[in-house]
């Protein structure tokens, strides 16, 4: 009887789901199903250790079909006859490697060697522990002088403001995501303070390193920092969805501190929250420019200068339903004047 190779299969498995975290252990098995199916997956593998040798592929120890046979799949039924498993013993694989704590990157770091980029924030969610968030932030004074060249640079880079960042399991490197299309370029830690990292347009290869800020760095600064919400209870992550955005954040220009975003399912919202509410809110006010859906601190200058805000009622200056209300059915009725009137000249 072919001895259960059940504990090569788990390691392949936490292995390849290091790369992918939502690889589910059903589509695994799937693989193990039929010897055609099989044939697929090992055909698949080897393709990926060739293309991919720095990555997760890599660290497979198995670099023939032989080997992945009798390391994974004589004890399967339709395997055990085969030629690759007729008197043969498993190859054992050592387990995978242990990702990093990945929460050690969680920060605020500023940048050097772009000059478009000021500062970056890196966001860990524990759902999910095996890639991280990288948010760009723009230099606002050096973007206000682009031009030629350097203005076609910043129109090409500015959709690179969100990146993911997925660990590949070897010399802290990542590779970078915008949504499901893998970036051509580079990002390496090279401690928990300090990374580097090239993005290829294609024409031309930007790089840059990022060091963590030091958290003493005073508010005024545009560091991006992430700060608790004391006033209403913690948040419980549920399905949260992967945004993003394709526009780059505003700053302003008096007052330049930027709060790191937060999703925030319900009223109130204070300063970072973010969600489609908040986007339709700033669209209403900023000609049409969601500005990533951000309550940002432009976003709460302009209600403060409006006279949103009860100082007595609301010191900390939240969105409150009856807030947004009153600010999307002024746009609403403002609107509605505008085309009755415009038919009424035209009727004229």
């Amino acid at each position: 009887m072919a001895e259960n190779l059940d504990k090569y299969r788990d390691q392949l498995y936490s292995n390849i789901k290091t790369g992918n975290p939502n690889y589910s252990r059903k589509d695994f098995d799937l693989n193990f199903k039929t010897q055609k199916f099989f044939d697929s997956f090992v055909n698949t593998i080897l393709t990926n250790k060739k293309d991919k040798p720095n990555s997760h592929w890599g660290q497979i120890v198995a670099n023939d079909k032989g080997t992945f046979y009798r390391t994974y799949a004589c004890d399967m039924p339709w395997a055990v006859n085969s030629n690759y498993c007729v008197g043969s013993t498993p190859t054992p694989t050592p387990p995978p490697t242990v990702s990093p704590n990945l929460e050690d990157y969680d920060g605020a770091y500023k940048i050097d060697g772009i000059v478009y980029f000021e500062t970056a924030n890196i966001n860990y969610d524990k759902d999910n522990p095996n890639s991280l968030e990288i948010s760009f932030y723009e230099n606002v004074d050096n973007i206000t002088k682009l031009n030629g060249v350097e203005k076609t640079i910043w129109d090409n880079i500015q959709k690179y403001s969100v990146i993911e960042l997925k660990y590949v399991n070897i010399n802290k490197k990542f590779e970078m995501y915008l949504g499901n299309t893998q970036i051509d370029g580079d990002f390496v830690f090279e401690d928990k303070n300090k990374f580097k990292f090239s993005i290829n347009l294609g024409f031309k290869k930007l790089e840059g390193t990022g060091v963590r800020k030091s958290s003493s760095t005073p508010t005024t600064d545009t560091t991006v920092k992430k700060k608790k919400d004391t006033t209403l209870p913690v948040e419980k992550k549920k399905d949260k969805i992967p945004v993003v955005r394709t526009n780059t954040l505003h700053f302003n220009n008096d007052k330049k501190t930027y709060v790191a975003t937060k999703k925030c399912d319900d009223f109130p919202f204070t300063l970072g929250c973010s969600n489609k509410l908040i986007g339709d809110l700033n669209a209403s006010l900023f000609n049409g420019d969601r500005m990533n859906d951000v309550y940002s601190d432009e976003l709460q200058n302009t209600l403060d200068n409006s006279g949103s805000f009860s100082i007595r009622d609301n010191p900390n200056m939240e969105i409150t339903k009856d807030i947004w209300s009153k600010l999307m059915n002024m746009k609403i009725i403002k609107e509605t004047v505008k085309k009755v009137l415009k038919e009424y000249i035209i009727k004229k």
